[in-house]
């Protein structure tokens, strides 16, 4: 397994500390690059490929006044943005993208649950699936605690599984299921659809530190056992006034004890 860091690709201080922590990669926000040059994107991938810490994968795959469910969903206007952004970040290694964007598919005034989430599998099967077929992304379905449409692991294995093709596949933020209280110790019943992971504390979506009150050597286990061997990214929030260099520092280095400890 890979160690990541969720970063914003504009701050040079972000990049350099994520270097120095000894992490594998970084993981950028998808939608920050709507207004990038393509010179920026290539300049991006020289840097990163420098440091040794590739772009693995993304978050945030839409903006959020950007709707794909429910009555005032926008197909046409997420074909041409998925197109755009796939051909902007196509000199980049990153070919995971994450769907959280819990506005792009809450429920609006009017919408149903149910109505709601198969206008989702729709949007998937249809719309991201072929796009990112011919660009070799594969789309990380992530269930959010704040989002009722997908709002559990299971929420977004069965949406994955009605979406039913391959570019599409399940993320597992441990943030989200420890707020949700959901039982992760065993996932092989998700391992042949995880493509992806999240991490924080669910206290406060901390940066994980060692001593910090979370069993992080059980999720690696876990993750283990289900035959899992792709990339945990560390999103928690840092305050401003924090040491960024030092708490993303700790919160590798905490990981890879973890990781240790489980034999990964």
């Amino acid at each position: 397994m890979k160690i990541g860091v969720c970063a914003d690709w504009r701050n040079a201080s972000q990049l350099e500390a994520i270097r120095a922590s000894g992490a594998d990669y970084v993981e950028l926000n998808f939608t920050s690059f709507s207004g990038a040059t393509a010179e920026e994107v290539a300049a991006l991938g020289e840097k990163l490929k420098a440091n040794g810490t590739p772009c693995l994968a993304y978050n945030c795959m839409l903006p959020g006044d950007l709707r794909v469910a429910g009555k005032t969903r926008d197909f046409a206007r997420a074909d041409a943005y998925l197109a755009h952004q796939i051909r902007l970040l196509s000199v980049l290694d990153g070919r995971i993208v994450v769907f959280g964007s819990g506005r792009s598919r809450s429920c609006g005034e009017g919408d149903t649950l149910e109505s709601v989430r198969k206008d989702l599998a729709v949007f998937l099967r249809d719309h991201v699936a072929p796009a990112f077929a011919l660009g070799g992304y594969t789309c990380a379905m992530e269930p959010l605690s704040e989002c009722d449409v997908i709002h559990t692991v299971d929420d977004g294995m069965q949406l994955m599984q009605a979406a039913d093709r391959r570019e599409i596949g399940l993320l597992i933020d441990f943030y989200h299921t420890g707020v949700n209280g959901e039982d992760m110790t065993d996932l092989t019943a998700y391992g042949r659809a995880l493509r992806h992971t999240h991490i924080a504390n669910p206290a406060g979506r901390s940066v994980p530190a060692r001593g910090d009150g979370v069993d992080y050597t059980s999720i690696f286990r876990a993750l283990k056992a289900a035959g899992y061997d792709g990339g945990i990214s560390i999103e928690g929030s840092i305050p401003k006034d924090a040491d960024y260099a030092a708490l993303i520092r700790e919160g590798v280095a905490c990981l890879r004890a973890a990781m240790a400890d489980a034999g990964v």
